[in-house]
């Protein structure tokens, strides 16, 4: 067998069409001994669903029994077992036909047995044939096989009813009153399936008001805890506030240009003095100061961080002893122009370049060729140093 393709017709217990509902179609697989899914579906916008298995869904390793089911707990809800079958050998299909099936809701009841070897089975028969229309000779004769039905109510006298012309079947007749008692049982069992419904709607409705109930708390502890910390966050921004505005004016106060420079310059002799005590090999030279801000009038004293003019000086730190303010001339040549300069910075002294044209093929363009004092020489601090930069000759432009 190729493939089974069954079809199906779902409807509620109150005979209206069931959309929507997920099923499955199961064969028994006797090498497990347990039912197994082979085709799944859904029903449409009338009920109805088509489900088809693969080529290899099917095999012989199971039984020739088929079952509709939906899904349930503990165990699958069945709807229906087998159906109308036919079987296509050309195509090598089995078409199955399980036709109207009523999906039952609380009258949900176990599968029956008769041998003890299935007591253990939790089968959940969830699915009832739609019979068709009942007559009313049927109906009579289930009243009539069931006194506790008529209890208490009167039948029409058969002579009389028969006396009565009618183009019915003739028979025992069903008393009004029995008929509308079963359409009142009907009606009841109607209201009972509404009443377990909006039942459920209330649990879902209670369950989402507790669980917005929930959002809402967390949310209002949110906007607590972002309020207290919105509070924290202005109090620091006052606070700083009240620090730079305080900053500011000090800031800003006119400090005298002669006091900043000696202050600058007892700090750097200072330091001076300091690293000659600690006999370290070095000392503070070429030290500029970038004053910036806005001037007095007669240019004695000056506001810092203003927007305004500048004012620049530098200060060289010189000491009284003579073998002190002479330092070893370092070796530039084959630097370029900014390198050299920043050697010579170094060691607290200036430069003073000069450029000279090179002959085809010699020397690079940008490098040192020479400097005067020579290297390793000794020159005073804050000298500067003469040194040569080989440049490209310029060709004569074409007349």
């Amino acid at each position: 067998m190729g493939k089974v393709i069954a079809t199906v017709h779902l409807l509620t217990d109150e005979g209206k069409v069931a959309e929507g509902h997920t099923l499955s179609l199961e064969a028994y697989q006797l090498k497990n001994r347990r039912w197994q899914a082979v085709a799944r579906s859904k029903t449409d916008a009338e009920g109805k669903a088509t489900l088809t298995t693969n080529n290899s869904a099917v095999s012989d390793t199971m039984a020739p029994a088929l079952r509709l089911t939906e899904a349930g707990s503990p165990a699958p809800r069945v709807l229906a077992h087998g159906g109308l079958m036919q079987y296509d050998t050309r195509q090598q299909t089995l078409f199955l036909d399980f036709g109207k099936i009523e999906r039952l809701e609380e009258t949900a009841h176990r599968l029956q047995h008769v041998d003890s070897r299935f007591a253990r089975t939790n089968e959940s028969v969830a699915g009832a044939p739609v019979a068709p229309q009942i007559s009313t000779l049927a109906v009579n004769r289930l009243v009539m096989a069931n006194p506790t039905l008529t209890a208490n109510l009167t039948r029409v006298d058969v002579a009389s009813e028969r006396a009565r012309p009618t183009a019915e079947v003739p028979g025992v007749k069903l008393d009004p009153a029995v008929t509308a008692t079963l359409l009142n049982t009907k009606e009841l069992d109607t209201l009972k399936a509404r009443e377990v419904q909006l039942n459920a709607q209330l649990l879902d409705k209670s369950r989402e008001f507790t669980l917005t109930a929930e959002q809402l708390s967390t949310a209002k502890s949110r906007i607590s805890t972002l309020e207290t910390n919105l509070s924290q966050t202005a109090t620091e921004k006052e606070a700083l506030a009240a620090k730079v505005k305080q900053l500011e004016s000090t800031t800003r106060k006119p400090a005298a240009i002669e006091t900043v420079l000696v202050g600058l310059g007892s700090k750097v002799s200072s330091s001076n003095t300091r690293m000659k005590a600690e006999a370290l090999p070095y000392r503070l030279g070429n030290v500029k100061i970038d004053l910036r801000g806005s001037m007095s009038d007669d240019g004695s004293s000056i506001v810092m961080g203003e927007a305004g003019g500048g004012f620049s000086t530098e200060l060289i730190s010189e000491s009284a002893d003579t073998g002190e303010t002479r330092t070893s001339v370092p070796d530039v040549i084959g630097l370029t122009e900014s390198a050299a300069r920043r050697v010579l910075r170094s060691v607290g002294l200036r430069m003073a370049s000069a450029h000279q044209q090179l002959a085809e093929g010699a020397g690079v363009p940008g490098q040192a060729l020479s400097q005067h004092p020579a290297p390793s020489s000794e020159a005073e601090y804050g000298s500067s140093v003469m040194v040569v930069f080989g440049e490209r000759k310029q060709e004569a432009a074409p007349k």
